[in-house]
């Protein structure tokens, strides 16, 4: 069922003698829809679009991969106690210039002032990062990660001299451009910042964003902020930005739109330098009783285009009192208002409306870990999240856990974290082909049970533990027991898998590649394979085709 709140404040004009409104934009439609502005590749303040983008929403998968990283570079570190205000708040992922997609940003909320902190991913093709809790003698959630994701730099995003925002929230890239939305612990009085960096500068070796500007918003908080590129409007030649921010505990929507002829490395963008604050164009509050699925407090949200200009806002939660992990899709319709009015920062008012397309429940850990294990739960969607576009359009989610820890043996603290991808992450969206594989990129997915039919003929692991086994990373786990790397002997109901011709993985009915066996035959397309009960799987590995070696 697709349900729909409408619930719009728009402000009347004041334009003062400080905004210049040009010709154009005085001749803008009043109704007009606000489209995203498609683009197939990511650019310097564009990010691309993405594909079937309601589709891959219900084809992420609902379990993540393991993924740790370390803290270091001066960060003091998380500490999530009775009120838990220093804690992890926003994660985004590089993805411009390319050189930059090596690394992720994390924010996190402290008293003496948020922070921000560079993350090394050691992959710099922007795509799947693959788990890197893997070891021969440990189940994922039992191992610590790689030392090579250890933060290389840490800042304070705004200085405590008296006053700040000291609790950042959700954030986003545009382009080379990141925009953090921030607020001051407990202190909804204070108000609310943006602050936006240039990335463009960082690459293998230069880990530092350069803070561009930071403008006050006319609103509570900023518990996120959200951001696309827009195709221009009737009557004008240049694209604006559409800025989403949210106050009132994320109930309230608030809409900003840059200004034509004012670049996105001036504080002058969205507002006016001389007060250093920013009008809302429009906001979007739902009503206190429907829809019942809105409940505010969404941890981050991300604006997304579809591959007709579609705006959509896609939002991470928790359920109250320790609950569900979800995320939701909205379908977001934004107009110029009706009244053609424009809001004294010289851009039009606008309407807004939303209705949510999707849900899905995540899980932040797999049933099958043990209770006692302290790295089983990776991540909690009431801290720090965000949304990933890869260069092929493919959608990803990321999450953390609130705070960093010193467990499974490490000597240093580190925050837990996980990758929630597509369930083929081969495929290329933006093509109505099947992909192959090599066996560079070749997997095998087993899950604890059976594989169901999405609405698009897509069979997917819907709710299941699973199990990966990436080529690439096979030595770095047990394979003579899937009970070692990931408590998965006798469990295996349904896999996936995508193989080259010339090669195969070979299933045992038990440990250490004894009885029965199973080939899964390589071809280089995606296949799957089901059992009406458990199969007794417990140990398996990749193979040539014609041999009987383990590779």
């Amino acid at each position: 069922m697709r349900l729909t709140w409408v619930s719009v404040v728009f402000l009347a004009a004041c334009v003062g003698d400080d905004v210049a409104t040009s010709e154009q934009e005085m001749a803008l439609t009043s109704g007009e829809e606000l489209r995203g502005l498609v683009s197939s590749v990511y650019g310097a303040d564009i990010n691309r679009y993405v594909p079937k983008l309601v589709q891959q929403f219900y084809e992420l998968k609902d379990h993540g991969d393991y993924y740790g990283f370390y803290t270091g570079a001066g960060h003091p570190g998380t500490y999530c106690g009775l009120r838990c205000q220093e804690h992890w708040q926003g994660i985004a992922r590089l993805t411009y210039p390319p050189a930059a997609r090596a690394q992720f940003l994390v924010g996190s909320s402290h008293d003496d002032g948020s922070r921000l902190a560079v993350v090394p991913t050691g992959s710099s093709d922007g795509l799947r990062l693959r788990g890197n809790q893997h070891s021969l003698t440990k189940r994922d959630w039992n191992t610590k990660p790689r030392s090579q994701q250890t933060m290389v730099h840490a800042e304070i995003i705004e200085p405590c001299l008296g006053s700040c925002m000291n609790h950042p929230g959700g954030m986003q890239t545009l382009g080379q451009y990141l925009f953090i939305g921030a607020e001051k612990i407990d202190d909804a009085g204070a108000g609310a910042k943006v602050f936006v960096y240039d990335t463009g500068g960082m690459g293998y070796n230069t880990h530092d964003p350069v803070q561009l500007w930071g403008i006050r918003l006319g609103t509570d908080g900023a518990a996120f902020a959200a951001v696309a590129k827009l195709a221009p409007l009737s009557g004008e030649t240049e694209s604006r930005v559409l800025l989403i921010t949210a106050g009132n505990g994320s109930k309230t929507l608030t809409f900003n739109l840059s200004r034509l002829g004012h670049s996105i490395t001036s504080s002058d963008f969205f507002g006016n330098p001389s007060t250093g604050s920013t009008y809302p164009e429009g906001t979007l509050t739902p009503s206190g009783a429907y829809p019942s699925y809105w409940t505010g407090l969404y941890q981050s949200m991300s604006l997304l285009v579809d591959d007709a200009g579609q705006l959509y806002l896609l939002g991470a939660n928790k359920t109250e009192s320790g609950g569900d992990d979800y995320l939701d899709l909205f379908e977001l319709d934004v107009a110029v208002a009706a009244t053609g009015s424009m809001s004294p920062d010289g851009a039009p008012n606008v309407t807004a409306s939303v209705r949510r397309v999707a849900h899905k429940t995540m899980s932040c850990i797999p049933s099958i870990a043990e209770t006692s294990s302290e790295g089983g739960q990776a991540c909690d969607f009431s801290a720090a999240s965000g949304t990933y576009v890869d260069p092929a359009g493919r959608l990803y989610f990321y999450a953390t856990v609130h705070s960093d820890s010193a467990i499974n043996g490490a000597s240093t603290e580190w925050t837990r974290m996980m990758e929630f991808r597509p369930w083929n992450h081969v495929d290329n969206p933006s093509t109505s082909i099947n992909e192959t594989c090599s066996l560079f990129d070749a997997w095998v997915n087993l899950y604890d049970g059976p594989l169901v039919m999405n609405g698009y003929g897509t069979y997917i692991p819907f709710g299941l533990n699973s199990y990966m086994i990436d080529y690439l990373d096979h030595y770095q786990r047990d394979q003579g027991s899937f009970g070692t790397a990931y408590n998965f002997n006798d469990r295996v109901r349904s896999l996936q898998y995508c193989i080259p011709s010339g090669y195969k993985f070979r299933l045992f009915q038990h440990e250490d590649f004894g009885g029965a066996s199973y080939d899964l035959p390589g071809w280089g397309g995606v296949d799957r394979r089901w059992w009406n009960s458990a199969s007794g799987w417990s140990s398996g590995c990749f193979m040539t085709s014609t041999g009987n070696t383990c590779l």
